[in-house]
């Protein structure tokens, strides 16, 4: 919790958040997180920051794998989640008619069938690799996460049941049973609660505008 209490959104904008955390906006010049500080160097942006942990401790649990054309898949499926899921999330979310949340919803579903297609399956594996946890992975799950609890408790989002959506979940929960994803997950109750101002039209954020 520290100095920022247990909210982990805060509607303040960039100039008042440059004043009470100079050092976190000097690191990150929207203001937004995450952002890290190596060695002097700041870095910021969710995959940026993915791609800097791979190769600065690529001895640890590599993201990236070692083959080129591998590589190139997740990077791929890694951009179709911020390009063709994570926006519909928040399209459906903000959207204050039911044409538009619809629209969303449909475009989230589709994302998403298309993402789970797309995963590997050749040894048995649940991640998007197969086997091997990824930097795919950790692109979408934290957005997974979000549709399941913040979409289902103010949009009514859930996954259809239906055969072609079996893959994700079972993608979803072993990514859940990972011991770094089970101590990093967020309280449900408070991501919820911090997802009001997209629900109700009252956000400020980058995001939001």
């Amino acid at each position: 919790d520290g100095q920022f209490g247990k909210a982990t959104k805060l509607a303040l904008p960039l100039e008042e958040k440059r004043r009470r955390y100079p050092d976190f906006v000097a690191a990150s010049p929207g203001g937004l997180v995450p952002a890290i500080v190596h060695e002097g160097s700041p870095i910021s942006g969710s995959m940026v920051c993915l791609e800097f942990i791979e190769e600065q401790w690529p001895q640890r649990a590599p993201l990236l794998p070692p083959s080129a054309a591998e590589r190139a898949h997740v990077r791929q499926w890694s951009t179709f989640a911020s390009e063709k899921i994570i926006p519909f999330y928040y399209k459906m979310l903000m959207a204050q008619d039911e044409a538009g949340r619809e629209a969303a919803r449909r475009a989230t579903l589709s994302g998403l069938a298309a993402w789970s297609d797309a995963m590997r399956t050749r040894d048995g594996g649940p991640f998007c690799l197969g086997a091997s946890f990824s930097y795919a992975d950790a692109s979408l799950f934290p957005w997974m996460e979000r549709l399941l609890t913040v979409g289902a408790a103010y949009r009514n989002f859930e996954l259809p049941d239906e055969p072609r959506f079996d893959r994700l979940r079972a993608w979803h929960e072993a990514c859940r049973r990972r011991p770094s994803v089970r101590a990093t997950l967020a309280d449900e109750e408070k991501l919820v609660a911090n997802y009001q101002g997209y629900a109700d039209n009252s956000a400020t954020s980058a995001v939001a505008k």
